[in-house]
């Protein structure tokens, strides 16, 4: 049976050395993203061998839990079939975000994950407090960028960031954070980030978190003071479901897309030229059971990345990664929809929406759900043992 091991003295250390670890590696990965970083070679240098000292430390406070007998068997079992997900998918996907996240994953097995949350929230706001401030004084760049990407002219501010999809985006996991963090609850909390949100959405156009941020904020009102069983039901249903869902709808609408068709073309407009990348990329690629090497490229005049993170899990990290990935976050789901922990169940559904367009399901800045996994499985495992046992 999958149980934490009582808390003893020593865990206070392994939890200052996470806290630490994390921090150094979330703050400094934000500030990756700067255009300050792209621009300026010290805090590049900086920033790189933070991010390669807080990978270190993570490998450490996971061996030093193992050493102290802090890992079970069956949790072993559990890690081994995660981490070969993550490290195919490292062997596929040049950043190895997901073998961090896995490292992650393991480490916060014995820490509160408020405090986790907490330290979230506060080196993500710090991060883009940085980038944002760093640019305004050192000049980089104006921050303007007009793309013709899509046969539209779009004028978009970056803030800081050497896209300006960036920030958006971090606010979405910020605003997940914090509602996980229990810090969103008077109206005025919801006047606040809507009116960010709509600020981000003027200088940005970044259509995909401006609607999940308000389907957000819509159901966190609704559910948290309303309480309504019935509708309670049906966003968890929707939710569990997502998963498959989204992966399932993008892939198909993608494989059949046709930009003569109106409502193809409409829809392709709605998510900003994304269903035709991703047509561009199965077309192009196709998957794979164990993944393949791509040649996907970044580049504005010849941009051929695959936005879409489960399309571009399917494509790069293959097929059997896809449905281990997408089986641990229905289980993460179902697991928080019965324990009716309502903002994890809204924060899954919404970053799957958020998963189906963008790649960052697996970065774990881009996601604090990300945190949940391992206690949302072991508490589905424990009921299943016990529900045998019965």
């Amino acid at each position: 049976m999958f149980k934490i091991i009582k808390y003893d003295k020593l865990d206070i250390y392994n939890e200052v050395l996470f806290f630490l670890t994390f921090f150094l590696y979330q703050f400094f990965l934000v500030v990756s993203y700067s255009s300050v970083f792209a621009k300026n070679l010290y805090i590049k240098s900086i920033a790189s061998n933070a991010i390669k000292l807080s990978f270190l430390l993570i490998i450490l406070v996971n061996v030093y839990d193992f050493l102290r007998g802090k890992f079970h068997l069956k949790e072993i079992l559990v890690f081994f079939i995660i981490g070969l997900v993550f490290i195919i998918s490292y062997r596929n996907y040049h950043e190895g975000a997901s073998l961090v996240s896995l490292l992650y994953i393991a480490a916060t097995r014995n820490i509160d994950i408020k405090k986790i949350m907490k330290v979230f929230i506060l080196s993500l706001f710090m991060g883009i407090l940085f980038n944002f401030l760093s640019n305004i004084f050192l000049q980089i760049s104006d921050g303007t960028k007009i793309e013709y990407r899509y046969g539209v002219e779009r004028i978009r501010y970056a803030l800081g960031f050497t896209l300006p999809a960036f920030l958006p985006h971090f606010f979405l996991s910020l605003v997940c954070a914090i509602g996980l963090n229990e810090n969103i609850k008077k109206i005025i909390d919801y006047i606040v980030i809507e009116c960010l949100n709509i600020a981000l959405f003027i200088l940005t156009d970044t259509k995909n978190v401006f609607l999940c941020i308000n389907l957000f904020l819509i159901l966190h009102f609704i559910l948290t003071r309303y309480k309504i069983e019935l509708f309670y039901k049906i966003i968890g249903f929707i939710s569990i479901f997502s998963h498959p869902f989204g992966a399932l709808s993008i892939y198909f609408i993608s494989l059949i897309y046709n930009p003569n068709i109106k409502l193809f073309s409409f829809l392709n407009y709605l998510t900003s030229g994304r269903i035709e990348l991703t047509h561009n990329g199965i077309m192009r690629w196709g998957f794979k059971l164990f993944g393949q090497q791509t040649d996907m490229s970044l580049d504005a005049l010849n941009y051929t990345y695959v936005d879409s993170a489960y399309m571009n899990i399917l494509i790069q990290s293959g097929l059997v990664v896809l449905i281990i990935i997408v089986i641990f976050l229905m289980i993460s789901t179902y697991s928080a929809y019965k324990k009716k922990n309502v903002v994890l169940v809204i924060s899954f559904l919404i970053i799957t929406i958020h998963g189906v367009f963008d790649t960052q399901l697996n970065v774990v800045p881009f996601n604090p759900t990300i945190f949940y996994i391992y206690p949302m499985v072991t508490y589905f495992f424990n009921n299943l043992i016990v529900i045998r046992n019965h």
